[in-house]
Protein backbone atom coordinates (compact mmCIF):
# COMPACT_ATOMS: atom_id res chain seq x y z
CA UNK A 1 0.00 0.00 0.00
CA UNK A 2 1.45 3.37 -0.97
CA UNK A 3 1.42 6.40 1.36
CA UNK A 4 -1.53 8.14 -0.28
CA UNK A 5 -3.67 4.98 0.03
CA UNK A 6 -2.67 4.61 3.67
CA UNK A 7 -3.55 8.24 4.48
CA UNK A 8 -6.86 7.92 2.65
CA UNK A 9 -7.65 4.79 4.69
CA UNK A 10 -6.73 6.49 7.97
CA UNK A 11 -8.92 9.46 7.11
CA UNK A 12 -11.84 7.16 6.26
CA UNK A 13 -11.40 5.43 9.61
CA UNK A 14 -11.33 8.80 11.44
CA UNK A 15 -14.66 9.75 9.85
CA UNK A 16 -16.26 6.30 10.22
CA UNK A 17 -18.56 4.74 12.79
CA UNK A 18 -15.80 2.57 14.27
CA UNK A 19 -15.73 2.62 18.08
CA UNK A 20 -13.49 5.41 19.42
CA UNK A 21 -11.09 2.97 21.08
CA UNK A 22 -10.43 1.31 17.68
CA UNK A 23 -9.71 4.68 16.10
CA UNK A 24 -7.16 5.44 18.82
CA UNK A 25 -5.37 2.16 18.20
CA UNK A 26 -5.33 2.62 14.45
CA UNK A 27 -4.34 6.26 14.33
CA UNK A 28 -1.99 6.38 17.28
CA UNK A 29 -1.06 9.95 18.16
CA UNK A 30 -2.74 11.81 15.30
CA UNK A 31 -5.97 12.43 17.18
CA UNK A 32 -6.00 13.94 20.64
CA UNK A 33 -9.04 14.16 22.88
CA UNK A 34 -7.90 17.50 24.30
CA UNK A 35 -5.69 19.98 22.49
CA UNK A 36 -4.07 22.87 24.24
CA UNK A 37 -2.25 25.84 22.87
CA UNK A 38 -0.15 28.03 25.10
CA UNK A 39 1.77 31.18 24.21
CA UNK A 40 4.96 29.11 24.05
CA UNK A 41 8.15 30.35 22.46
CA UNK A 42 9.71 30.98 19.07
CA UNK A 43 10.15 27.21 18.68
CA UNK A 44 6.81 25.82 19.95
CA UNK A 45 3.26 26.92 20.69
CA UNK A 46 1.29 29.97 19.60
CA UNK A 47 4.36 32.22 19.20
CA UNK A 48 5.88 29.64 16.85
CA UNK A 49 2.63 29.38 14.86
CA UNK A 50 2.50 33.17 14.51
CA UNK A 51 5.71 32.98 12.47
CA UNK A 52 3.51 31.44 9.75
CA UNK A 53 0.62 33.93 10.09
CA UNK A 54 1.38 35.61 6.76
CA UNK A 55 0.99 32.25 4.96
CA UNK A 56 -2.54 31.94 6.35
CA UNK A 57 -3.42 35.60 5.83
CA UNK A 58 -2.82 35.02 2.10
CA UNK A 59 -5.82 32.66 2.31
CA UNK A 60 -7.94 35.15 4.25
CA UNK A 61 -7.37 33.43 7.61
CA UNK A 62 -6.43 35.93 10.31
CA UNK A 63 -3.99 35.32 13.14
CA UNK A 64 -6.96 35.47 15.52
CA UNK A 65 -8.37 32.38 13.77
CA UNK A 66 -5.22 30.24 13.95
CA UNK A 67 -6.10 28.48 17.21
CA UNK A 68 -9.53 27.63 15.80
CA UNK A 69 -7.90 26.40 12.59
CA UNK A 70 -5.73 24.02 14.64
CA UNK A 71 -8.86 22.67 16.31
CA UNK A 72 -10.71 22.40 12.99
CA UNK A 73 -7.84 20.62 11.24
CA UNK A 74 -7.49 17.98 13.95
CA UNK A 75 -11.24 17.58 14.43
CA UNK A 76 -12.68 17.39 10.92
CA UNK A 77 -9.64 17.69 8.63
CA UNK A 78 -8.98 15.06 5.98
CA UNK A 79 -5.64 13.43 6.81
CA UNK A 80 -3.89 13.66 3.46
CA UNK A 81 -0.21 12.98 4.11
CA UNK A 82 2.83 13.80 6.18
CA UNK A 83 5.22 16.72 6.02
CA UNK A 84 8.42 14.82 6.55
CA UNK A 85 11.27 17.28 6.21
CA UNK A 86 11.84 16.65 9.92
CA UNK A 87 11.26 13.51 11.94
CA UNK A 88 8.67 12.90 13.13
CA UNK A 89 6.75 14.47 10.28
CA UNK A 90 3.71 16.66 10.77
CA UNK A 91 0.37 15.21 9.67
CA UNK A 92 -1.20 17.29 6.89
CA UNK A 93 -4.94 17.91 7.04
CA UNK A 94 -7.01 19.34 4.18
CA UNK A 95 -10.30 21.07 4.91
CA UNK A 96 -12.71 23.83 4.08
CA UNK A 97 -12.34 26.42 6.86
CA UNK A 98 -15.19 28.92 6.73
CA UNK A 99 -15.39 28.28 3.00
CA UNK A 100 -11.64 28.65 2.41
CA UNK A 101 -9.88 25.52 1.15
CA UNK A 102 -6.64 24.95 3.05
CA UNK A 103 -4.05 22.28 3.80
CA UNK A 104 -2.43 22.50 7.23
CA UNK A 105 0.56 20.63 8.62
CA UNK A 106 0.17 20.46 12.38
CA UNK A 107 2.24 18.76 15.05
CA UNK A 108 0.53 17.74 18.28
CA UNK A 109 2.58 16.41 21.17
CA UNK A 110 1.58 13.18 22.93
CA UNK A 111 0.03 15.29 25.71
CA UNK A 112 -2.14 17.31 23.29
CA UNK A 113 0.15 20.37 23.15
CA UNK A 114 0.00 22.11 19.78
CA UNK A 115 3.70 22.34 18.95
CA UNK A 116 3.48 23.94 15.53
CA UNK A 117 1.34 24.53 12.47
CA UNK A 118 2.07 25.75 8.98
CA UNK A 119 0.36 25.93 5.62
CA UNK A 120 0.93 23.08 3.18
CA UNK A 121 0.22 22.66 -0.53
CA UNK A 122 -3.51 22.12 -1.02
CA UNK A 123 -3.10 21.10 -4.65
CA UNK A 124 -0.48 18.48 -3.77
CA UNK A 125 -2.72 17.06 -1.02
CA UNK A 126 -5.73 16.84 -3.30
CA UNK A 127 -3.76 15.35 -6.18
CA UNK A 128 -2.05 12.80 -3.93
CA UNK A 129 -5.42 11.65 -2.57
CA UNK A 130 -7.34 11.92 -5.86
CA UNK A 131 -9.80 14.47 -4.45
CA UNK A 132 -11.28 17.37 -6.39
CA UNK A 133 -11.51 20.80 -4.75
CA UNK A 134 -15.30 20.73 -4.97
CA UNK A 135 -15.34 17.45 -3.00
CA UNK A 136 -13.26 18.71 -0.09
CA UNK A 137 -16.03 20.68 1.64
CA UNK A 138 -18.16 17.53 1.70
CA UNK A 139 -15.30 15.53 3.24
CA UNK A 140 -14.03 18.05 5.78
CA UNK A 141 -15.74 21.34 6.56
CA UNK A 142 -15.54 23.75 9.51
CA UNK A 143 -17.91 24.75 10.83
CA UNK A 144 -19.79 21.66 9.81
CA UNK A 145 -22.81 22.57 7.76
CA UNK A 146 -25.90 20.48 8.47
CA UNK A 147 -28.63 20.48 5.87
Amino acid sequence: MDDSSLYALISQIRHSDFPEEWKELIIGGVDQKVLWLEDGSASAGYQHILKHAVEFEELGITKDQLAELAEAATTVGYLSGMQDHRQPGRPIFALSFYGKLVAVAILIGSNGFVVGMNRSSLNRCLEKNNIRQDELADLASWPEVKE
